[in-house]
């Protein structure tokens, strides 16, 4: 399997898995919500089920918490705001912080994509 084609299905399973539930999880403490920085992004990382995200609360994270965002939320509030502040977002991040990068309004692109084959 290709780097594109995993890229692609993880994309892919990312939006399924947040349309499904409407949401998606964030990690957020008093100051607002985490980051992570790449070698070349800022990037809030994005989960599509809190057991994942819940897994990062421990160590310099251990003050935060889940929160579930819409995903009307996001699409609408979020997305603009990110992409305002020129910020990117990282996918479902492993306990190593890797995950995969994108633009927000390409995640907005794919999970917009994911809607509409659901509802055909």
């Amino acid at each position: 399997m290709s780097k594109n084609t995993q890229f692609d299905q993880s994309i892919s399973s990312f939006a399924k898995a947040v349309v499904t539930t409407e949401t998606l999880w964030l990690l957020t403490d008093e100051h607002g919500c985490m980051m992570l920085n790449s070698e070349d992004e800022d990037c809030v990382p994005v989960w599509s089920e809190q057991v994942l995200a819940d897994a990062w609360i421990n160590g310099e994270w251990q003050s935060c918490k889940a929160e579930a965002v819409t995903i009307n939320d996001w699409l609408n509030r979020w997305v603009p705001g990110l992409v305002d502040d020129d910020l990117a977002v990282v996918v479902n991040p492993d306990q190593q912080a890797m995950g995969i990068v994108l633009l927000p309004d390409e995640l907005a692109y794919e999970i917009e994509r994911c809607r509409k084959k659901r509802t055909k």
